[in-house]
């Protein structure tokens, strides 16, 4: 699998990616393409919102938001295979593992989706205020209103 295409696999067919994972098929391969994925994009985002200060916040930033996400990977893994397996669940450590860094990739192509609107509102506004209350809109009722109407269930 290449290193990119997991992305198109994890958003075209969320379905079969899933099972994958449940069934242990090729988790290490998802897993290094899921890892490579995100730190990539996590980085271009970091780096566009470090961008409004100086480059040395734009290297700084691209560096500290892989290092946040893939560090709240490692903390909170342990945790929810073990409350996993006190549930009852036969998921493996790494199949957690693989379902946690699923969300952090699907996060990280969504913020990168958000960086030309970041750059946009940075080369055409000069308030650095703007731009923080623009990195902080809560989109969460978007995609609510996007995942009700994609499994038809009305309001």
């Amino acid at each position: 699998m290449k290193d990119l295409a997991v992305i198109e696999t994890i958003l075209r067919n969320r379905h079969h990616f899933f099972l994958e994972i449940r069934d242990g098929v090729a988790l290490q391969e998802k897993m290094r393409a899921m890892i490579i994925s995100s730190l990539l994009f996590l980085a271009l985002y970091g780096a566009v919102l470090g961008s409004t200060h100086s480059l040395w916040q734009t290297l700084s930033s691209a560096c500290k938001l892989p290092i946040l996400f893939l560090a709240t990977l490692v903390v909170c893994s342990p945790t929810l295979y073990f409350f996993n397996v006190l549930y009852g669940s036969n998921q493996s450590l790494t199949q957690n593992f693989a379902l946690i860094l699923t969300a952090i990739t699907v996060t990280a192509v969504i913020l990168l989706s958000f960086a030309p609107i970041v750059v946009f509102f940075l080369l055409t506004t000069s308030g650095y205020q703007f731009l923080d209350w623009l990195t902080q809109i809560d989109v969460r009722p978007v995609f609510q209103d996007a995942r009700v109407r994609s499994f038809g269930v009305g309001r």
